[in-house]
């Protein structure tokens, strides 16, 4: 049923859509209430990147997002696209991060680094 709901949405109801899940997954009072939040995040994008192939770049101004698991949760999403801005946030998140945002940050700068180095590709530095 998301599936058809997001079809019908335009790109700036998508962006608000994304930030709803984000803020909702930084409030979320369980385990349940974090994973619904991250199920809807995953289907917002894929919904997104069905669009087009840059339709992504609307999330860039969530990395300014005053909520750091908003700005964490987009720059997840823009490594693939715009890994400069993406890293320089994971990385101020990982050094600055108030929540478990820091870890998960940490985490996933490790994780992506070890991909792209493995692909023989030169990534970013934090």
């Amino acid at each position: 049923m998301i599936k058809d709901e997001l079809r019908s949405k335009t790109p700036e109801q998508l962006f608000t859509l994304f930030w709803e899940a984000a803020r909702k997954g930084h409030f979320a009072l369980g385990p349940a209430e974090y994973n619904r939040s991250v199920d809807r995040i995953h289907a917002i994008v894929a919904e997104i990147k069905s669009r087009t192939p840059d339709a992504r770049h609307l999330l860039l101004p969530l990395l300014q997002d005053k909520i750091e698991t908003v700005r964490y949760v987009a720059a997840t999403h823009l490594l693939e696209i715009d890994a400069a801005r993406a890293v320089a946030v994971l990385t101020d998140l990982r050094e600055n991060g108030k929540t478990d945002v820091a870890s998960f940050a940490y985490l996933d700068l490790d994780e992506w680094q070890n991909t792209k180095s493995a692909d023989g590709a030169q990534a970013p530095e934090p």
